[in-house]
This record gives structure tokens, sequence and C-alpha cells, in this order.
């Protein structure tokens, strides 16, 4: 229904006989550096903006390769032809892997197809709120597992392959921060179903005065997931809130970790996280130290120069 709707938003242009430079959200913040995987997707729709006589394009990405890789690939050849077959550019971009290509293709795959499942289970729309409820949904245990099959599989592949191996090293950190953030996810939706304050997983805390979900056109829909929410029983005790606060802070923690340590080889992007300090949003792992008493202090530094101040510095 999206690509029915879109395709004749952009004919209703085309008939106009103007010009269009696109703006859209290829890889953006509410992704959190996870594989949300849609090349084809995105291939389709710059065609169809040419064809609608798109001149020009831009939009959100990030530096997050590891997870999202194959929709920057097509993306950027897509940009450079786009009338472009998208499965060439990622014929060619899995050709990279040499002997262990068809090994890394069963491993995105397998991400992206598990995306796309859930999207169409749950009804997803771009909407924040229930997207990020979703992903701990989306990279479950068995899609983990099946995934982490065939990156062991493609290690077996380079064996002796020394560069080949160091680019599988650089899709792996992307697995571990994509299986850290799914168990993460999945505890902060339990602490929000037990009433304790994290937006996005918490009603009252998510529509607290001045937050930003309230300025986001799909607001409606997020009324519609909290109500559908409370209509399920949530039984709980005080003893397993406090079991997964101590999670939750072990977990984030392990996250700020992996940014920092990944903060110049382009495998996540800390500067997504950052946006959240900056922006005051999504204060989870704030939150869960302060009602855990942890001081400041000892919340892991993240590391990160604004592009800006970088420049005037």
């Amino acid at each position: 229904e999206g690509r029915q709707e879109y395709e004749e938003f952009m004919n209703g242009w085309k008939s106009k006989g103007v010009k269009i430079v696109m703006r859209e959200y290829w890889g953006v913040h509410y992704y959190m550096d996870l594989p949300v995987l849609f090349p084809r997707e995105i291939g389709e729709e710059v065609r169809m903006g040419y064809e609608a006589g798109l001149m020009g394009a831009y939009g959100e990405t990030g530096k997050n390769f590891a997870t999202q890789a194959p929709n920057y690939y097509v993306l950027t050849h897509q940009l450079w032809n786009p009338e472009a077959d998208p499965e060439v550019a990622l014929d060619e971009f899995y050709a990279a892997f040499g002997p262990a290509k068809d090994d890394v293709r069963r491993y995105y795959e397998t991400l992206g197809d598990s995306v796309h499942r859930a999207w169409r289970e749950k009804k997803l729309t771009t909407g924040l709120i229930p997207l990020i409820n979703s992903y701990d949904e989306m990279f479950d245990p068995r899609t983990l597992s099946a995934a982490w099959a065939a990156l062991n599989a493609a290690d077996r592949a380079a064996e002796g392959n020394p560069d080949l191996q160091k680019k599988l090293a650089f899709i792996r950190h992307g697995y571990e921060y994509t299986a850290l953030m799914a168990k993460l996810i999945g505890v902060y939706k339990k602490l929000g179903r037990s009433g304790f304050p994290l937006e996005f997983f918490e009603y009252q805390s998510t529509a607290a005065q001045g937050r930003r979900v309230f300025q986001n056109p799909d607001f409606e829909n997020n009324l519609e997931f909290y109500e559908n929410l409370r209509k399920q029983p949530f039984p709980f005790t005080i003893k397993e809130q406090n079991q997964w606060l101590k999670e939750a802070w072990e977990l984030g923690q392990e996250r700020l970790r992996m940014l920092n340590a990944s903060r110049h080889d382009f495998s996540l992007n800390e500067g997504l996280y950052a946006q959240t300090l900056e922006a005051n949003i999504r204060q989870w792992h704030q939150t869960v130290g302060k009602y855990l008493g942890k001081p400041e202090s000892e919340i892991i530094e993240l590391e990160y120069t604004h592009p800006a101040r970088k420049a005037a510095d």
C-alpha cells in the first residue's frame, strides 16, 4: 500500500512537469545502528523517483557499515545510475567476499528477511515507538542463531585469507552489537511494562510534556500501541524488576564500550547515540543508572566530538 501511494504521489508531480529533489531516510537514528535492511526497496524507490523527474536526492545515513552496508552500497550505485538493477549492485557487493560470498549473503539476508517478516506481521509504519519496540522480535534468538551460523561458515571459507578474515571480523562486530541491542531492548520493554519510566517503553514517560513524540505525525498510532499493551496482562515481582534494572545497566554499559571501540572503524556510529544525549531524548541508560543510585561518573563516557565543534577547534 505504501509503495502504491508513493508511486501515485510521484506520478502526480510528474504530470505537472516539475523537477524533484528527494529527501529520504536511508539509515536514520531510530534504526539505532541495527541491520534494518531494505536495499531492494531503496533501489526501487530511487528508480521510481527518477522516472518521475528526480534530479537529485539526499537523506540521513550513518557510518554504521557493519550492519547497513548492503543498504548503502545499493544506494550509492543507484544514485549514480538510477536505471541500474539493484540486484547487480548486491551481487557486486557480496562478490567482494570471495569464497565467503554466499555465506555473507545468507547472513545479511537472514537478518533482512526477519525485518521484512516482522514489518508485515506487526503492520509497522515508520512510527518510532512501535518500531523500536519490535527490534527484539526482529532480531530474535532464532534469527540471530541462523545469522551466527552463516558467519561461522564464512569464517571457515576465509581460512588462510587474512584480508577476508579482517572483513568478516568487521561484520561480526555488527552482529555482536545487534545481539546486545536485541537483549537490551527486550529488557527495556519489560521495565516499561512494569511501570518504570523509560521513554518509548512506558506511556507516562513518553507522554511527558514537551517530549518530541507528541510532535510525531504518527502519534495516533502510538496511542493505539500503548492501549493494546495495556490490554495484555503483565504480572511481575519487585525482585524481577530489580533484576531487569541490573541487567539493563550492564548491557547499557557494554553498548557504550562497543560504540567507543568502533569510533574510528566505521562499523557503528557513536554519533547517533550522541544525538540522544545532546537532544535529551531516549535517556534510557541514564534513567536506569539514576534509579540504581549510580553516580554519573560511573556511566561510561561516550567518546564523541561534534563535527561542527571539531571544525571550530
